[in-house]
């Protein structure tokens, strides 16, 4: 049976006896080491003095730090995750998300999920959830990071008619939902 992603191998935490390790050795003494000579594209080769140069004159003048709001190229898009978790036809980036909507739905609540991205000057919010009956966005967050704290500060400040409720692990927890 072939070893796949995310299986536990089968020796995973077994000690090998000494007499093993000694077997081991002496089958391998006078063996040519596989990748021994090779050189990969990473791995190895020098760049040209020419190639340096290039290099470093294509980055004079330019921000050594990242492109900020409409600048960068992912501004206005979804953030990239990895792993969604599905439920009806929506996949959440959490699932606090997907509890949160299952918990929606058993008290017959009707919400959107991430419905309207709102923008700013260097930077654009898109929050997790419209609840219909609540009239307010709703915004799920297990950690509060420094960016967050700004765009909820901006949508405060710059849309004050909007509702947002803004729920972390405490609430999430006092709601049964976690």
């Amino acid at each position: 049976m072939p070893f796949t992603k995310h299986q536990i191998p089968w020796n995973k935490g077994v000690k090998m006896r000494v007499e093993t390790k000694i077997k081991l050795s002496n089958s391998l003494k006078g063996r040519k080491v596989w990748n021994k000579g090779i050189i990969t594209k990473m791995k190895g080769v020098p760049h040209s003095k020419q190639h340096t140069i290039n290099a470093s004159n294509a980055k004079k003048g330019k921000p050594l730090l990242k492109l900020r709001g409409k600048l960068n190229h992912r501004y206005g898009k979804s953030p990239v995750h990895p792993k969604r978790y599905k439920y009806k036809k929506y996949y959440f980036r959490s699932k606090w998300e997907l509890r949160f909507a299952q918990y929606l739905d058993s008290k017959n609540l009707s919400w959107q999920y991430e419905p309207k991205r709102f923008y700013f000057e260097d930077c654009s919010y898109l929050p997790d959830f419209y609840v219909t009956e609540w009239k307010s966005y709703v915004e799920i967050k297990g950690w509060l990071k420094e960016g967050d704290i700004k765009k909820i500060n901006l949508f405060y400040e710059n849309y004050p008619d909007e509702g947002l409720i803004y729920l972390d692990f405490e609430k999430l927890k006092t709601l049964n939902i976690i």
